[in-house]
Formats: C-alpha cells, structure tokens, sequence
C-alpha cells in the first residue's frame, strides 16, 4: 500500500487487511487512507464501532451471501465485496 501511495499520492486509497491489527488507525493515517478493509469474518463490533467513531467507513470482503450482505449492512458496513455479484446485488 506504501508503494501504491507513493506512486500515485492522489486518489483515495483503502487499506486492506485479512484482521486488522491493533493499530490500524496509525497504520491507516500514514498511508493516507480513507476507508478500512477487512475479511466479513474478521470483523467485530469493537471495531466497527471504532471506525465508525472516527468517521472511517468499513468494506468487507468476500459476501457472497445476500443474507449476511444485508446483516453487514445493518451493522452499519458502508459495502462488500463480491466475486457473485448476482448473489448479493439489491432488487
């Protein structure tokens, strides 16, 4: 992500991480980053309630299940990612 920074400073960057570390907000400030990715099993309420108190939209991946596509989105995920995007896109 460092590099993908340096090489092109302007567009908005996400960091991505399996399950984010401990210091994920540090690591997100350096990098200039503006929103967290993390795998949907990943992700706990602790912090999601983290991000969103500090204004940082979460997106996780990989749903392919429109059920826990909504449950995520209920928790208050800002969007997923898919590889079925059938399976999970809204009516």
């Amino acid at each position: 992500m460092a590099a993908a920074r340096a090489a092109v400073p302007e567009p908005p960057l996400g960091m991505p991480h399996e399950r984010p570390p401990a210091d994920w907000r540090e690591r997100l400030r350096q990098l200039a980053a503006v929103t967290l990715h993390c795998r949907a099993d990943c992700l706990d309420d602790e912090l999601l309630g983290e991000a969103r108190a500090h204004g940082i939209p979460v997106l996780c991946y990989t749903v392919n299940d429109p059920a826990l596509a909504s449950a995520l989105h209920r928790r208050g995920v800002a969007a997923v990612f898919s590889d079925r995007i059938d399976c999970v896109a809204e009516g």
